[in-house]
């Protein structure tokens, strides 16, 4: 390690490499940060993760070597400081507000740096290459035989016209052809270095409508909601779900958007689908779920689900009595389908892991010029003047029948966000940060 570093910043990664890198640098009297944004103190955190450490067990190992810690907000700062030992530093620096410049940089950088790891590691990946080709080709060939031993089992069932008995390996093998057929038809295959080199899942998106009949439900949403591209409907009858849903699998650069004029407003959620070591995610909407169709029966809406799990979409949301609409995240995309809508929701379950959550959502939402009613956390209170919490009911119809108190509190929130939450804010949050390792005793 170079003596000359002039610090070390680990960003929310604490592996045994990162706690060796860290030891290394503090013999060394390198100063090292600590970034830290999720509360990872909590029982069973990174429960369906695997990972051979314990995030917990390592930051607090680094902290022992650390000249500073961030975190995102006051409540996570307070509890890093109930759990380490060392007299260390704990500096608030809260999630920045990014824009879609920010992210489409972030993610042509990272593109270059992908392409540069290729060539610089050539040979293990070109081994890694042939294996994935090598191994393409021997599941097809298992395809073909399982199809063959398909279609000769059901011509004898035919020509002795027997019936289906119990299950025989003949049918567990169909199932498992089937299977496969539905991951590969589900997702784009690519090999290893292909997914390093290129993104390896294009955006979805789903809606349902209730109470219509599936060539009235086509006609009405290529007719009305207007989701084409080059000129072509996207919506087909053959896509219609037993479920009354429709899913459309869009082109990249195609974003599903609301029909200027259109009456109907449109709520939005979006964030990570959960995880199972707290109450979070999309489940959270089944708080405000009654507020919601209580309004659906007054002001024509839809709500629009943004997030990673359309199953977990299928099974707590479509099945709501008023219009929903689902879209797989992607993170060039979420700018729009913020833009088009009316409203964002940001339930939060108060849970000790969702009660240290940053406010980006929020922050994001608000300046893209979209409102926003939210369960209120403490990395809310810099908003509590331009955004409404609780009392969802009452608060979603203010904002979606009062224009005027939207343009207030927008006009506020943007006041607050240059301030705090800037690229600028930001950086200068930073600079005194680093500016206090080299002055202070």
């Amino acid at each position: 390690m170079h003596q000359n570093l002039k610090a070390i910043i680990f960003v929310k990664s604490f592996t045994d490499e990162d706690v060796q890198a860290c030891q290394a640098a503090g013999r060394l009297g390198i100063p090292i940060i600590l970034d830290l944004c999720d509360n990872i103190f909590i029982d069973n955190y990174g429960q369906g993760i695997t990972q051979a450490y314990s995030p917990k067990t390592n930051f607090l190992i680094m902290a022992q070597w650390a000249t500073a810690i961030v975190t995102t907000g006051l409540a996570l700062k307070q509890v890093i400081e109930q759990h380490i030992e060392a007299n260390c530093p704990v500096w608030v620096i809260p999630d920045g507000c990014e824009t879609l410049a920010d992210v489409e940089y972030a993610l042509h950088v990272n593109i270059w740096q992908r392409w540069l790891t290729l060539l610089r590691n050539w040979p293990y990946f070109l081994l890694i290459e042939l294996i994935s080709y090598v191994t393409g080709i021997t599941q097809r060939l298992v395809d073909r035989v399982i199809n063959e031993l398909r279609r000769v089992k059901n011509k004898l069932l035919d020509i002795f016209d027997i019936k289906h008995g119990p299950e025989s390996a003949i049918d567990t093998w169909n199932q498992q052809s089937d299977n496969i057929t539905q991951t590969r038809n589900g997702a784009i295959d690519l090999s290893p270095v292909s997914k390093l080199a290129f993104r390896d899942k294009s955006p979805g998106f789903a809606l349902k409508v209730p109470n219509i009949s599936t060539h009235n439900l086509t006609k009405r949403l290529n007719e009305a909601v207007g989701y084409s591209y080059n000129g072509q409907s996207l919506i087909t009858e053959e896509s219609q779900h037993q479920d009354n849903s429709l899913i459309v699998e869009s082109n990249p650069g195609l974003i599903p958007q609301k029909q200027k004029g259109s009456s109907v407003k449109t709520i939005i959620w979006f964030g990570h689908h959960g995880s199972p070591y707290s109450q979070s995610g999309i489940v959270n909407i089944s708080v405000l779920s009654k507020a919601i169709e209580n309004i659906s029966q007054i002001i024509p809406l839809r709500l629009l689900v943004v997030s990673n799990s359309y199953s977990k979409y299928l099974d707590l949301i479509a099945p709501l009595p008023f219009d929903t609409a689902y879209a797989e995240w992607h993170p060039t995309q979420i700018y729009q389908h913020i833009s088009s809508s009316d409203l964002v929701i940001l339930p939060n379950s108060k849970t000790p892991f969702a009660w240290s959550k940053s406010a980006n959502r929020a922050v994001l939402s608000l300046s893209l010029g979209v409102p926003v009613v939210a369960t209120f956390i403490p990395a809310m209170e810099p908003f509590r003047e331009c955004m409404l919490f609780d009392n969802w009911e009452n608060n979603l119809r203010q904002y979606l029948e009062k224009p005027g108190l939207v343009r207030d509190h927008l006009q506020k929130a943007q006041v607050v966000i240059k301030a705090n939450y800037s690229g600028e804010a930001i950086a200068t949050q930073w600079f005194n940060l680093i500016h206090s390792i080299y002055t202070e005793p």
